[in-house]
């Protein structure tokens, strides 16, 4: 006998436990109070939330999780949205292997805009295999009394999607099958603000043009959110998009219709509330929809109306028949052209903008595109770098599909603003650019939001008061080299709560750090070279000096001294003679006071990008340096200034390319990076590879190994910048 643990027993988790109980199914309810599971195993009644329906003999209830989890086939979360990390947190540990969960929520995480999914996934720490949602019109009251209803169930895994199937059908139950999982959690979540919306406009007195033209203006949106996150568009046409809002929308069952309702009549959300006992999802879900189209660059008026009311204090009543009222945004958007002005299903247009095939309307002209704070430069010995780089994206970057804002951190540290010139941040006659030189003020400075709640920038003069810049949607930090590369800047955009490019702070930190990526690399198998240390308070003393001396002489000449945290090949020495020993650990800490000496190695240089695709990371074709000019090795000048040859591809075996691209991969892997990285690695004489260096932020400058070695492999490099934007704004900040 199947067995499921059903976690929730509200309205519709409770339901569901008759559903599955009279599919054939054990059921065990999970509560969090006694007394309500106490009244469930000897009355056989839910007396808090369906008084009149008599549970089936199947069904039994604990407080315990560990026994509601027992040996259960499925694991069902029917909790609130926003409580559900936390309890999964709980009861993760407890699961087996083979536990399917299921999710009968429809909500958008707070804070993370993710998906209930996602968040089972993250948490849980299971594959898209193991985890399915249902979603269509469950109106928990009536499925109770067993009248005739139907949903969908879906799973990346149709097999598993059709064992679920099995064990929730019953003659008055019907579910269908999909795969696509994205859309049915969407259709759920987002129909729950538009029933907000539309019970606002019942409890206001407005007519049924008003309501239907609401639920076809939500649909658009649904829908367009939808397809923008890969969903599929024929998902919105049937039971968990078309089917799911107009029951949400027009039933007096609907718990978000009854909100809505409260609030039009004039009711604020506070006396709602209190009157409310059971949860309506789109109340607090209705922001992260907003957040989770804003990071997507999706227009969504009528949620943005549905959050100003709700959350923003903008009364319903008054506001009814003008343009600033809560439904102006609404209004404005029923009078703009739209994916699907008609409400029929959309398809995509070559063009990229999306039509109805029985209106002439396009997508809306105005629609907002996702703001790019391009930021470069800053602290470090690789500023001028940095600001190559930045005039390099800025060329590239697709001006249709993103709003740019250039932000310049100059030697010292200040927030700049700088113009949209990219033409003044090349290197020209050997001159190489600086913020200072392209500041468009010697005083102002840019201040990033301070908290989750804010996405706005803001610009200061002294003597004059601020000004908004407006929001920023992601973050591309194109800064090299110690405050920027290293997690520093990762850290305040986590803080602030803005999605940014790259790997987070950890995988930063320890990419920046040569000793570490050594030390990480190596406890996963990964090759790489001989080394020391020299640490800042070592050198000193003179005690600290002998010994570090005595170290770096036992690894054998030649010798590579390099500032442990610093890039693009700056402050490194060849030392062929222990008497420069000192000089080159000097040139070093000028650097870094902390310095990493490498035995030197023969072999050929090859470089590697990786790249962050939708189903993992994947790795570019190899290119191979040739340092000419009578450059002993790729220093600072020859790679900058003498343009050093890169050749892309390099000539390697079809074994040697698939090898240093599994080895990249693995090393992106095991330092937990994200978004890009360039692997650098040594292919010794002997056939074997070494890891040099791994960099998370890889310069993107005209001469650049990353986006050449992605353009070989057919990625151009707008495309490619695209793709990093692209997916920047589809993750979420903090733990992931």
């Amino acid at each position: 006998m199947t067995r499921c643990a059903v976690f929730g027993t509200g309205s519709w988790g409770t339901a569901f436990a008759v559903v599955m109980a009279d599919a054939g199914c054990e059921v065990t309810l999970w509560g969090r109070r006694k007394e309500l599971v106490d009244a469930i195993n000897t009355t056989h009644v839910n007396p808090d939330y369906l008084p009149d329906t008599v549970l089936p003999e199947g069904v039994r209830a604990t407080t315990d999780p560990a026994e509601a989890l027992a040996g259960a086939d499925f694991a069902v979360l029917v909790v609130p949205s926003q409580t559900l990390r936390q309890n999964l947190a709980d009861w993760a540990p407890l699961l087996d292997g083979r536990t399917v969960l299921v999710s009968l929520m429809k909500g958008v995480e707070l804070g993370t805009a993710k998906r209930m999914s996602e968040v089972i996934q993250e948490v849980a720490g299971v594959g898209p295999a193991r985890v399915a949602v249902i979603s269509g019109p469950n109106l928990a009251p009536e499925i109770a009394l067993k009248q005739p209803a139907a949903s969908v169930v879906a799973c990346a895994d149709e097999a598993v999607a059709k064992r679920l199937q099995t064990a929730c059908h019953t003659p008055y139950f019907r579910p269908y099958t999909s795969t696509d999982v994205v859309g049915c959690e969407l259709g759920g979540a987002v129909k729950n603000v538009i029933g907000l919306a539309v019970g606002m406009a019942d409890g206001m007195g407005l007519g049924d043009n008003t309501k239907a033209t609401l639920m076809t203006r939500g649909l658009a949106e649904i829908t367009r959110l939808g397809l923008t996150l890969g969903a599929d568009p024929y998902t919105f046409a049937g039971l968990a998009g078309m089917g799911d809002l107009v029951a949400t929308c027009s039933s007096p069952l609907s718990r978000n219709h009854t909100f809505g309702f409260n609030l039009g009549r004039g009711m604020t959300v506070e006396q709602t509330v209190a009157a409310t006992k059971q949860t309506a999802e789109g109340v607090k879900s209705c922001e992260s929809v907003l957040d989770l189209g804003r990071r997507h660059g999706v227009d969504m008026p009528i949620v943005q109306a549905v959050v100003d009311v709700v959350h923003h204090g903008r009364p319903t009543p008054g506001g009814a028949g003008r343009a600033d009222g809560p439904f102006g945004e609404a209004r404005e958007a029923l009078r703009a052209d739209g994916p699907t002005p008609c409400g029929c299903l959309p398809r995509k247009h070559p063009h990229g903008s999306l039509k109805c095939d029985m209106s002439i309307e396009q997508t809306s002209p105005n629609a907002a595109k996702p703001r790019v704070a391009i930021v470069f430069g800053g602290r470090s010995s690789e500023h001028a770098i940095s600001v190559v780089t930045a005039g390099s994206v800025l060329r590239a970057i697709d001006r249709s599909k993103y709003e740019v804002l250039p932000i310049g951190i100059t030697h010292e540290g200040r927030w700049a603003l700088v113009g949209d010139e990219p033409g003044r941040m090349a290197i020209t006659d050997g001159k190489l650019p600086d913020v200072d030189g392209i500041a468009e003020s010697t005083e102002g400075q840019v201040a990033l939001p301070g908290s989750p709640a804010s996405r706005e920038v803001v610009w200061s003069e002294p003597g004059a008061a601020p000004k908004v810049l407006g929001e920023v949607d992601v973050v591309l930090p194109l800064l090299h080299g110690p405050w920027g590369e290293d997690g520093t800047i990762q850290g305040l955009l986590e803080l602030s709560g803005v999605p940014y490019v790259g790997s987070g702070v950890l995988a930063s930190a320890a990419g920046m750090d040569k000793e570490f990526t050594k030390r990480i690399l190596a406890s996963h198998g990964i090759g790489v070279g001989h080394y020391t240390v020299v640490r800042p308070r070592e050198w000193e003393s003179e005690q600290g000096r002998a010994a570090a001396r005595e170290r770096i002489a036992a690894l054998g000449l030649p010798l590579f001294v390099k500032p442990c945290r610093a890039g693009s090949s700056m402050g490194i020495t060849k030392v062929k003679d222990l008497a420069d020993l000192d000089a080159a650990i000097d040139e070093a800490r000028r650097h870094d006071p902390k310095v990493i000496v490498e035995l030197g190695v023969t072999g050929r240089e090859i470089e590697c990008a990786v790249l962050e695709f939708e189903d993992g990371p994947r790795a570019s074709v190899a290119a191979e340096v040739h340092v000419g000019g009578g450059f002993e090795f790729y220093d600072f000048e020859a790679k900058y200034i003498d343009s050093s040859e890169v050749e892309i591809p390099a000539k390697l075996t079809e074994s040697e390319l698939a090898e240093i691209r599994r080895q990249a991969v693995a090393a992106f892997e095991a330092l937990g990076c994200e978004g890009l990285a360039r692997v650098d690695f040594f292919l010794l004489e002997d056939g074997s590879w070494m890891v040099n260096e791994i960099n998370t932020m890889p310069g993107f400058t005209p001469i650049s190994a990353y986006p050449k070695m992605w353009e070989a492999t057919g990625l151009p490099y707008p495309e490619l910048i695209d793709r990093l934007l692209t997916a920047a704004l589809s993750r979420s900040t903090g733990l992931r």
